[in-house]
Formats: C-alpha cells, sequence, structure tokens
C-alpha cells in the first residue's frame, strides 16, 4: 500500500491523462493539424490556437486528423467548431478525418456535422 493517512491509500491509478499534442503540415492552401492524445478544458487554448494560426493563413482546405485524438470535450469541440465557421465563411473547407466513435459522440451530441469525414 502506498503512503497512508487515515487510511486512505494516496498511490495514483496510474499516469496522468495524455494532453493534446498537436503537430501542423501542410502547404499554404492545405494544412493539416495532427491531434493526439486528450483535448478538453485543460487544453482547448492550445488548441484554439493552433487551428487560429490555420486559419489565418487562410487555406483552402483545412484537415483536423483526429485518428489519435482519444478524448475531446465540449470545449474542444467548440473551438473547432467555431474555426470550421471562419474557415467556410473565408471560403475554405474544414475535413475531420478519422474521428475516434468517442469523438465522433461528441460531435453528434452537439449537432456538428462536418462538411467532410473520411474514415
Amino acid at each position: 500500500m502506498g503512503n497512508s493517512r487515515d487510511g486512505i491509500d494516496d498511490r495514483r491509478a496510474g499516469p496522468p491523462p495524455s494532453c493534446g499534442q498537436f503537430i501542423v503540415e501542410g502547404t499554404e492552401r492545405h494544412a493539416v493539424l495532427r491531434v493526439t492524445g486528450e483535448v478538453d478544458i485543460a487544453s482547448r487554448s492550445e488548441f484554439q490556437d493552433q487551428l487560429d494560426r490555420i486559419a489565418v493563413r487562410v487555406p483552402a482546405t483545412v484537415v483536423v486528423d483526429l485518428r489519435d485524438l482519444e478524448f475531446l470535450d465540449a470545449e474542444g469541440a467548440s473551438a473547432l467548431i467555431e474555426t470550421a465557421r471562419t474557415v467556410t465563411a473565408l471560403g475554405g473547407s474544414v475535413v475531420v478525418r478519422s474521428p475516434q466513435p468517442i469523438v465522433q459522440r461528441v460531435f453528434d451530441i452537439l449537432g456538428y456535422e462536418p462538411a467532410v469525414i473520411e474514415h
């Protein structure tokens, strides 16, 4: 048993959940944002920053690759939805690539249907 105070085991159940990690690739007209780990309230601002950096370049297509994203909460989804609206208003499109079922469920709950989903 780990260190104990008042009979409570204070060992951690495991490593902390992985925070979102973001990799931007692509060209001036075609940007790809690869997202891994988890995007939640703690990592939303960094996720939003990455999305904003892409959106200001006004690419024709923004691909948000979610194949390695393990978790997305409503805060993270809202960041993506707002960016998609901005990019679309500027004449571009957003492609959401390979969302995990748990991530797709968040989109479904929020009523968000990306223009294109690649699986």
